[in-house]
């Protein structure tokens, strides 16, 4: 994949690196939760963002443009909390965010699978 791209977090369609879903799962998405997304701009999720990421992506080791992902989302009762988040790298968590959504069974899926477990 090339480093300007990536894939949609919902389906998987290749879009610009600088995004995180296309232009219709966006639309979608603020359809279907109605709500602003400001808990992740506050102080104390910057912090425990912060300290997740701080050693880089579980995957590569990428220390730049690193995501604390949620083992357990947070739709399905997932906290906040440090022992449910995952540091990934903008890549590999687009790409694992888009594989469980599509239903995937990846060697991605599997590898943090067996890192979560």
């Amino acid at each position: 994949m090339s480093p300007h791209v990536r894939a949609c977090l919902d389906c998987g369609q290749l879009i610009s690196a600088s995004l995180s879903r296309c232009a219709d799962c966006q639309a979608r998405d603020n359809i279907r939760h109605n709500r602003p997304r400001a808990n992740y701009r506050t102080p104390a999720w910057r912090r425990t963002a912060a300290r997740i990421t701080a050693n880089g992506c579980a995957i590569c080791g990428r220390v730049k443009r690193v995501a604390a992902h949620h083992i357990k989302p947070r739709k399905d009762g997932g906290s906040d909390d440090p022992s449910n988040l995952l540091p990934l790298c903008t890549e590999h968590h687009s790409e694992l965010e888009a594989d469980i959504r599509a239903g995937r069974d990846t060697e991605l899926r599997r590898l943090v699978e067996l890192i979560t477990n």
